[in-house]
């Protein structure tokens, strides 16, 4: 997702390893280097769901690690239907829900895929 008026590009991933949640956040911004970034899903903040210090790299700031499978299921529903707000330094700007249909049609065959009782064996 790019924030267009900043040159903000913004990526959100998880994976499903070994019953495991493993979850990426990340903000590029082409004009400067952030602080403190987050994407707020009603309630919910990605950074508190993936819970490590954030990496840097050149424009990039960035989180990593293996989540609560519900915190990140819950996330992920409430941004797809409801949109957000992506945190970046003391701005905050506004992520309109419903999400792209293809986007959400991509999340749930996905998410079907991983958490479909037969790869709990």
């Amino acid at each position: 997702m790019l924030i267009d008026s900043e040159n903000i590009e913004m990526i959100v991933k998880i994976k499903k390893k070994d019953k495991l949640v493993y979850t990426f956040f990340e903000t590029t911004s082409l004009n400067k280097q952030s602080d403190k970034v987050d994407v707020i899903a009603d309630d919910l903040s990605i950074v508190n769901i993936i819970n490590t210090k954030p990496k840097f790299s050149k424009n990039k700031i960035f989180f990593e690690g293996i989540a609560d499978t519900d915190k990140v299921a819950n996330f992920f529903q409430k941004f797809i239907v409801a949109g957000g707000k992506l945190k970046f330094d003391s701005e905050y700007y506004e992520i309109i829900g419903p999400i792209d249909s293809k986007v959400r049609l991509e999340y749930l065959f996905c998410t079907g895929e991983m958490f479909h009782p037969k790869y709990d064996k």
